[in-house]
C-alpha cells in the first residue's frame, strides 16, 4: 500500500502563498523549439506563479517567461502541471524561479505575499 505524504489535507493550506482570482494579460514565451510567444490570461495568481490558459504545447518541467502586458515586467517560470482543457486552451500551472509578490501588481495583496527578509548574519531575534 503507498504512503501518504503527511501534511494539511485541504491543498490550499499547502500553499506557499495565497492564491487570488485576477485575469492579468500576460504574453508567454517558450525558449524550447520555435521561441512560439502567446497572449494569454491568468486564471489565479500569488507570489511563486500563477494558473493560466494557453493555447500552445508546453510540457511540465519546460522554461518560459512571462510579461505582463500592463507593466511589461518579465520573469522566468517553469511550467508545473497541465490541467483542464477548455475551448482549445489548457489550465497551465505556472511556478516562478524565484518568488516574486510584486509581479501581479494586486491591490491588497494577502499577508503571506510579502517577502521575509533573513536576520543578518551573527543576529538573533531576542
Amino acid at each position: 500500500m503507498a504512503e501518504r505524504a503527511k501534511g494539511p489535507s485541504r491543498p490550499e493550506l499547502r500553499r506557499r502563498s495565497r492564491r487570488v482570482k485576477a485575469h492579468i494579460q500576460v504574453v508567454v514565451h517558450r525558449h524550447q523549439g520555435q521561441g512560439q510567444s502567446e497572449t494569454a490570461g491568468t486564471l489565479v495568481v500569488n507570489a511563486h506563479g500563477a494558473l493560466i490558459l494557453l493555447a500552445m504545447p508546453v510540457v511540465p518541467g519546460e522554461l518560459i517567461s512571462l510579461k505582463n502586458v500592463s507593466t511589461e515586467e518579465e520573469i522566468l517560470a517553469r511550467v508545473t502541471t497541465l490541467g483542464t482543457r477548455l475551448l482549445g486552451k489548457t489550465q497551465v500551472g505556472i511556478e516562478f524561479i524565484k518568488p516574486e509578490p510584486n509581479f501581479w501588481k494586486v491591490p491588497d495583496r494577502p499577508e503571506n505575499w510579502e517577502r521575509k527578509s533573513p536576520l543578518p548574519v551573527g543576529k538573533s531575534t531576542d
